[in-house]
């Protein structure tokens, strides 16, 4: 159950960060600052999750951040699609 907490911790957390990039990227300010309360909490939990167990979750951790990563990109992208239209 740890394995599958971590892996939803961080690809949130990394969600969050990418989007926020993106946020940055295109000046949707707005948008800056809820992400920013979110970014905080999940990195809280994250950092837990990492003293606690340690590098057991390495694989957990590093699948949900690529997974995430790669879903926020496309998530933002169909976002400003539809806000252009």
């Amino acid at each position: 159950m740890i394995h599958i907490t971590a892996f939803l911790v961080t690809f949130i957390y990394v969600f969050l960060r990418v989007f926020q990039q993106r946020n940055v990227s295109h000046e949707e300010y707005w948008w800056m600052v809820g992400t920013s309360y979110l970014i905080t909490a999940f990195e809280i939990l994250n950092i837990s999750l990492i003293v606690s167990k340690g590098w057991i979750l390495f694989p957990a951790l590093g699948t949900g951040g690529a997974i995430g990563s790669i879903l926020a990109v496309q998530l933002h992208k169909r976002l400003k699609n539809v806000k252009r239209s």
